[in-house]
């Protein structure tokens, strides 16, 4: 479920900040941005939604959970990523919203500092850096996973 989420996200993430972004471009011209802005962020109040959910299924099991070898580690680390996940959502859903209410005002640069779309850019640019370095992370853990033996033969 993690990855169909962060897919959903990805998908979001692209058609914003991809330099191939068709879709931003004609809306632009179109003078549409504004709605697929709103859209955007709907989509990914809804996978912050589903996120709460993940968590939720992620932090009530364990207890119960028949002992895998370095099943507790990746448990662990596939919390944290979907923490990360959802923090990465939120603070491009906080963007979205931003530009969409008035992006002219939240790109604007005032004198002498940075606009306030950029510093959120940097924040948000901050949280995907460390997704993708739990990422890795959890990668590496499925592919070093070991099942007990005999586990799951009948």
């Amino acid at each position: 479920m993690a990855g169909a989420l962060h897919q959903r996200y990805a998908a979001v993430h692209d058609l914003l900040f991809s330099r191939a972004s068709y879709r931003l471009l004609l809306s632009t011209v179109a003078g549409r941005q504004a709605g697929m802005y709103r859209k955007a962020a709907a989509s990914l109040s809804r996978i912050d939604t589903d996120l709460g959910r993940l968590l939720g299924e992620l932090s009530a099991h364990g207890a119960d959970d028949p002992p895998l070898s370095g099943g507790a580690l990746l448990r662990e680390t596939l919390i944290e990523y979907s923490i990360a996940l959802r923090e990465s959502v939120a603070t491009l859903e906080r963007i979205c919203r931003r530009l969409a209410e008035d992006e002219r005002g939240y790109r604007a640069i005032p004198d002498g500092t940075t606009s306030e779309f950029n510093h959120d850019k940097i924040q948000y640019d901050d949280r995907r850096s460390h997704l993708e370095r739990i990422g890795v992370k959890l990668t590496k853990l499925f592919s070093d996973y070991q099942r007990p033996a005999g586990w799951g033969k009948k």
